[in-house]
């Protein structure tokens, strides 16, 4: 947010601002020149702070990613009994008719167990283990590995921005009217519906940018940014359906876990704009 209160200053004065109607029609204090920032200036700062962003986040997300999806097969190596006469669990692989393993098959003392492939990843202590793996096999750049991803996910915040500006501009329109809000309201209705408009645009970048960063070290399933693209879009494909319906279909797999996100990211980022815009208030008195 305090990037953003600069790249907003900063583009005011160069060239993004527009006259605002409101202090037009009063009396100006002393170096205010009645203008407010354009919704396309608010758009660039939005994106820029989210660059700004990306540039201090990513090498943090690609550690908090890789601990978070890592699989733990603790509990299937656990022993159903204390005796040490349990015999070992037995890892056997599932290959398809052209050899390529798919999943492996644990034989445990608590049973058959088929786990996926991808599930099978590098073992973390923590994250500085992370780092220190990470860096042996893929050198330093291997923690900046997917950035475009998140460049691509942080611009979203072009989005969001003028989403809030636009929603004040239109609260500023129902003053005096039935329809009218307090300051604080508008801010929370804002804030949580322009975080919504953000995750529509986002989560697809945001579901590329997550498997690139739990991606294996060693044996990366992905090549890159459009590799995953391509594979999330042609998971569901099915041979009874036309090509155009298996890229419709495949769409949809860019937005799993809409809905959990909207419903998080509704009222948390609508009480931060209220607190922020509060404070900014009370700094300006």
């Amino acid at each position: 947010m305090g990037s953003l209160h600069n790249y907003r200053r900063w583009l005011k004065n160069a060239g993004f601002g527009e006259s605002d109607p409101k202090k037009m029609k009063g009396v100006l204090e002393v170096g205010d020149d009645g203008k407010r920032l354009s919704l396309m200036g608010h758009a660039i700062a939005g994106m820029f702070a989210g660059f700004s962003n990306a540039a201090f986040a990513h090498p943090i997300e690609t550690i908090k990613s890789k601990l978070q999806l890592q699989f733990s097969l603790d509990a299937l190596k656990k022993p159903s009994t204390a005796s040490i006469s349990t015999p070992a669990p037995v890892l056997t692989p599932n290959s398809t008719s052209t050899g390529q393993v798919r999943s492996y098959t644990i034989s445990s003392a608590s049973g058959l167990h088929r786990v996926p492939k991808e599930l099978f990843r590098e073992r973390y202590t923590g994250p500085i283990n992370v780092v220190q793996q990470t860096v042996k096999v893929q050198g330093l750049k291997g923690m900046w590995k997917g950035f475009g991803a998140t460049l691509w996910f942080r611009s979203s915040f072009a989005v969001r921005i003028p989403k809030v500006r636009g929603l004040s501009v239109i609260k500023s329109k129902l003053e005096n009217t039935p329809y009218a809000m307090s300051q604080g309201t508008s801010n929370f209705i804002a804030g949580g519906m322009a975080s919504n408009a953000y995750w529509a645009a986002a989560l697809p970048a945001d579901n590329v940018k997550n498997r690139i960063m739990s991606d294996g070290l060693s044996q990366p399933k992905y090549k890159g940014i459009w590799h995953v693209v391509q594979t999330i879009l042609h998971e569901k494909d099915c041979s009874s359906r036309s090509r155009m319906g298996n890229l419709l279909v495949g769409g949809t797999n860019f937005y799993r876990g809409v809905f959990p996100v909207a419903l998080r990211a509704f009222p948390t980022n609508a009480a931060a704009l209220t607190v922020w815009e509060a404070v900014m208030r009370s700094f300006n008195k």
